[in-house]
């Protein structure tokens, strides 16, 4: 019986092979958001821009527009101490809420 168990749970899982691969397109949002609440600005500083641009341009290539234009005020509230950064991080918080509870909404609609 050990030998079997053993046996059954070495074996590759089962995937389905016609269920397409799962792509969050407010990773980048998430992410950012939940790096700056655990590391602080730094973690958007200026040596953080160049991944900022890219992932800003991804999100625009989806067609999420706001959340493009929400990461780059939240980048842009980390690097300039005058900007408040609380709300930059409240607005994006809201956002990425929001914006993934309408995609999962628009899912269960398909």
């Amino acid at each position: 019986l050990v030998r079997r168990a053993r046996r059954a749970a070495s074996r590759e899982p089962l995937v389905a092979l016609d269920a397409p691969p799962v792509l969050d397109p407010l990773a980048p949002v998430r992410r950012r958001l939940e790096r700056l609440v655990l590391g602080g600005r730094g973690t958007l500083g200026a040596a953080a821009l160049r991944s900022v641009e890219h992932e800003r341009a991804a999100l625009e290539k989806r067609q999420l527009g706001t959340a493009s234009t929400v990461l780059h005020d939240l980048a842009g509230a980390a690097l300039d101490r005058t900007r408040d950064l609380a709300l930059a991080w409240l607005v994006t918080s809201t956002y990425e809420r929001t914006a993934t509870r309408e995609l999962r909404r628009a899912a269960w609609r398909l």
